[in-house]
């Protein structure tokens, strides 16, 4: 009714009440659209909604708050500080307050995440997650921070973070912890506040920490801080002979359950314990094969492994990531020497550890290359079950999940695990475009798959095919021209010949996308 007028006190006072109740119904709708939008992991449209319940009522705090969040989901650093900034004038001129605490809390987490040079809040935006970071403080949930290396080499970096992931896979076998996973806490090296540190993660408690490598002599230090009022409950430092870092390792994780046992009531923990390497050099080895291997270089990899085993064949762990080194290789070279060689790598893990989740994760690993899908499915469930904790372990059995067609329980698998790595190792990006893409949520494949800090050649070819899904005929035969510069020769039956789907009809999707960027026949 606006540009209507009658001059009649009781008119103009019926159409206030009936512009506000207008007003308040769009504002609910507003707001629930933006809800579904935002759960249903359709970002942009949930900023259009946002803005439009802004345009309505300006000092929504929690509005502003949920817009902030959408944006450092995505990366968008410098739009969320923005939003933030509108909020802060909007509530002092039209109310005369300042933002409240929570919102305070994210804008730190915000700029902490800016600081490490991470869009790894990404995370949330293709998950259609709506976890706050602030939400998990009351729990008990940790992040060990790398450990500084006081060596005076920087290329011994891999040695003090070997010892930092160590710690975390042991803590992580306390079925009473949230602990972050390594990616997420490796984003905070160097002189870092743990205020920025709990805002960003979500958790209560973080571990800090140095080690010194010297000859044959080790000194590791080792503090647990309570990131709410930044005090210090528990410190240590280990001079220890070299070959004994692993005592080191679990002595300063039982050391941090003790203490928070009292604290935080972490009762009944149950550990699976593994058999580390008694060879220094094995495990230097083994160290920076595992540094390699989560940047995609497995060929690299996969001989430092087969060195650390080859100075001490009893090295389970070694075995263990041998096999998946040489399962990746194998889609490299197609050589079935290959795979046979992953296979004997993941038995022999076995053999030597049963009772390590790494061991079965191996096996997993190789059995689904195999397409031995119910092998795979029991020991990704025997992996989980010994740790629970870990999101590399719950997101290999995504990616089976994803094979044998169940997509739904896939993704809420991948899920549950990000809750644990809001900076998830860039293979995860991998699986998750996989099974976006066989859900027919190209748009969403094709940005999960941009994600990926790697380009093998199946990412490539993965594009290609989801935006031939999409209608983006000429981004799809870009693509295809890269993925054919990768994989000279290759045709349909060349692909054909190693997808290990279960499904049909997800073998005919990946053809059928292939098919219409341009790959022949």
């Amino acid at each position: 009714m606006e540009g209507l007028s009658i001059a009649e006190a009781a008119y103009e006072e019926w159409l206030t009440s009936e512009r506000e109740r207008f007003r308040l119904i769009g504002c609910k709708v507003y707001s629930r659209l933006m809800d579904n939008a935002e759960h249903g992991g359709r970002l942009e449209e949930a900023l259009t909604y946002g803005s439009k319940l802004l345009a309505l009522d300006p000092i929504q705090e929690q509005t502003h708050r949920a817009l902030m969040r959408l944006y450092f989901t995505q990366g968008r650093h410098e739009a969320a500080l923005s939003q933030y900034e509108r909020c802060r004038r909007e509530l002092s001129q039209q109310l005369g307050v300042q933002p409240a605490s929570e919102t305070e809390q994210l804008v730190r987490a915000i700029k902490a995440s800016r600081r490490a040079g991470t869009a790894g809040a990404e995370v949330r935006a293709s998950t259609g997650g709506r976890s706050d970071p602030t939400e998990r403080l009351n729990r008990p949930s940790i992040a060990v921070l790398p450990f500084s290396n006081l060596s005076g080499n920087s290329e011994q970096e891999y040695f003090a973070d070997g010892v930092s992931e160590d710690i975390i896979t042991e803590l992580s076998r306390y079925r009473s912890l949230f602990v972050i996973a390594r990616n997420s806490c490796f984003q905070f090296r160097g002189d870092v506040d743990v205020a920025d540190v709990r805002s960003a993660l979500g958790v209560r408690y973080v571990v800090e920490g140095s080690v010194r490598k010297d000859g044959n002599r080790i000194r590791v230090t080792a503090e647990l801080i309570d990131a709410l009022d930044r005090c210090q409950i528990w410190a240590e430092r280990y001079d220890r002979e070299s070959q004994d870092i692993f005592a080191v390792q679990d002595q300063v994780a039982r050391a941090i359950v003790a203490t928070l046992e009292g604290r935080v009531a972490a009762k009944g923990a149950e550990i699976a314990r593994r058999k580390p390497t008694a060879d220094w050099v094995a495990y230097d080895y083994f160290l920076q094969g595992r540094a390699l291997g989560y940047s995609y270089r497995q060929v690299e990899s996969e001989a430092l492994f087969a060195r650390a085993v080859e100075l001490d064949p009893n090295y389970a762990q070694a075995h263990a990531w041998r096999a998946v080194a040489l399962g990746v290789t194998y889609l490299q070279n197609g050589l079935e020497s290959t795979l046979d060689a992953a296979l004997a790598s993941a038995r022999t893990a076995l053999a030597l550890d049963d009772n390590d989740a790494r061991c079965h994760y191996a096996m997993a690993y190789v059995a689904l290359r195999h397409c031995d899908y119910d092998l795979a499915g029991y020991h990704h469930d025997r992996a989980q079950s010994l740790n629970p904790g870990d999101p590399d372990i719950a997101g290999g059995r995504a990616n089976w999940l994803m094979h044998v067609g169940r997509l739904s329980e896939a993704l809420a698998t991948l899920d549950a695990a990000l809750e644990r790595d809001p900076f998830p190792a860039t293979w995860q990006w991998d699986v998750r475009g996989y099974i976006l893409f066989h859900m027919e949520r190209y748009t969403e494949a094709i940005k999960a798959f941009r994600s990926v800090r790697a380009e093998p050649f199946w990412i490539v070819g993965m594009l290609a095919a989801a935006y031939a899904h999409a209608g983006n005929s000429e981004e799809a035969r870009r693509q295809l021209n890269r993925y054919l510069t990768l994989r000279p020769g290759a045709t349909l039956a060349t692909v054909s010949d190693k997808i290990i789907y279960a499904k049909e009809n997800m073998r005919q999707r990946w053809l059928d996308g292939l098919r219409k960027a341009g790959l022949s026949d």
